[in-house]
């Protein structure tokens, strides 16, 4: 059997961590995020691929993303709020900006700034895959309370502000996202048909 003590410092194998974790727990927990994300995020890609957009999942978020932000967004302001790194947030945006879902504008006050907005083009497809990811979502959480929902997003939420601040960025900003999305979903059915 494997000795404990190599794999946990000594306090918190005494604390658990914090007062109520074991590390064991610890571990259950970390695997159940991180699989739970993968799942989630595989059978999403699959509902956003049956819009027929042609979309991916990155590419949806980019496109809301570009449609919470009051005006545009940089590829570094993109990048903070994707799960991928900037040179692959590049290459998303020159596949959609070839799509004419977004268009790239230089800075005026500064050439090295890129902004990026989104096109009528790119708010049709968002208007297209609403159903699919609101379909999603609801058979997705059907087996949870309007109360479990409001608890599992207050734990995300501060799951997310931990790692955020872990990798030195404020939650903040993610909430403001957050809360656009939301508004913008809220008001969806209101958005012009084709």
């Amino acid at each position: 059997m494997a000795n404990r003590k190599k794999f946990f410092p000594q306090d918190v194998l005494e604390s658990g961590g914090n007062s109520y974790y074991l590390p064991d727990q610890l571990s259950v927990t970390n695997w159940m995020l991180s699989q739970t994300t993968n799942i989630h995020a595989k059978a999403f890609d699959k509902a956003i691929a049956n819009s027929g957009t042609g979309i991916t999942v990155m590419q949806w978020m980019t496109l809301s993303l570009l449609l919470s932000s009051p005006g545009s967004m940089s590829l570094t302001e993109i990048a903070r709020f994707l799960p991928i790194e900037i040179h692959s947030v590049s290459a998303l945006v020159e596949k959609l900006e070839a799509r004419g879902l977004i268009k790239r504008i230089r800075s005026r006050n500064d050439r090295r700034v890129v902004n990026i907005y989104l096109t009528d083009a790119g708010l049709k497809v968002l208007q297209k895959v609403v159903p699919f990811t609101t379909a999603f979502t609801m058979k997705a959480t059907e087996s949870l309370s309007k109360t479990q929902l409001v608890q599992l997003e207050r734990i995300m939420r501060k799951i997310r502000d931990k790692g955020l601040e872990m990798l030195g960025q404020d939650p903040k900003k993610s909430d403001m996202v957050v809360k656009r999305l939301s508004d913008m979903t809220a008001k969806s059915k209101h958005l012009p048909k084709e």
